[in-house]
């Protein structure tokens, strides 16, 4: 579930973070959008809500500077291990290439939802 809400003059997305139908801890990969200058980034986590406020309220020191993002995508894994291995292969240029032809074949920019199990 998506909530935008504002926090401190930033307006922020929130995504519910939920455990997986077996009740495991959920891992996501997540794209962010500077609405500064347009750039993304690209992270894991596992807790995206609290992620996504860390990165808008200036809490993450390789973002702080181009803040308020807009999250664009995400996904869900079952391991940290498949998680941080997606999050690495989406910032090679094969991943970035990749990364592109999600967001542009979707008009929103909201794609969500690529799960792995492992």
């Amino acid at each position: 579930m998506i909530i935008t809400i504002i926090y401190r003059g930033v307006v922020v997305q929130l995504v519910r973070t939920v455990a997986s139908a077996t009740g495991h801890l959920m891992f996501y990969v997540y794209i962010l959008k500077s609405l500064i200058n347009g750039r993304l980034y690209t992270g894991s986590t596992n807790n995206l809500e609290r992620r996504l406020v860390e990165h808008n309220t200036g809490q993450s020191k390789y973002s702080r500077l181009t803040r308020p993002f807009e999250l664009m995508h995400f996904e869900k894994y079952l391991t940290r291990s498949a998680a941080v291995k997606r999050e690495i292969f989406l910032k090679t240029g094969k991943g970035r290439e990749e990364l592109k032809n999600i967001l542009e074949n979707n008009p929103n920019n909201l794609q969500r939802g690529r799960s792995s199990v492992g």
